[in-house]
């Protein structure tokens, strides 16, 4: 079982995702439980069926322990592109951690996030858990 990390960027798109398409207290309460879902089947495994292999942005390499990968899903309630739903995430396969990254609509990015945007977000979640991982060394003032 996977343990979610939704990153702060991931946070503020599914608060403007919600303020945004989803008006009524049933509709916002339809896709929070709906998102649940999303995250606890990721949770079971974070490679399904309408998750894909996300190219690595700008000049980035790909580390060997990360995977990055989009979700696609339809969002409730919602008709045409807004109703694209995009979950943009990384898999930590060793850690047994995936980073929520991005979640929007096909209509806010046809093409998806530009590169510039993308690669400080990717670039910190990985460092955040490479950070998490590593014990700091604590001194003793005696020595």
């Amino acid at each position: 079982m996977f343990r979610i990390k939704p990153s702060d960027k991931f946070s503020r798109a599914y608060k403007e995702l919600l303020k945004r398409y989803y008006k009524g207290e049933k509709a916002k309460q339809a896709f929070q439980d709906f998102l649940a879902q999303i995250v606890n089947d990721l949770c079971n495994d974070p490679f399904l069926a309408n998750s894909f292999s996300e190219g690595w942005p700008g000049s980035l390499r790909k580390p060997d322990e990360w995977d990055f990968r989009k979700y696609y899903f339809n969002m409730p309630g919602l008709r045409g592109a807004s109703g694209e739903g995009r979950l943009m995430y990384l898999v930590n396969r060793r850690q047994g951690v995936i980073k929520l990254a991005w979640i929007y609509t096909h209509s806010e990015f046809p093409k998806g996030p530009p590169d510039n945007t993308l690669k400080p977000l990717i670039e910190d979640l990985m460092e955040s858990e490479m950070e998490e991982e590593t014990p700091s060394q604590v001194k003793d003032d005696d020595e």
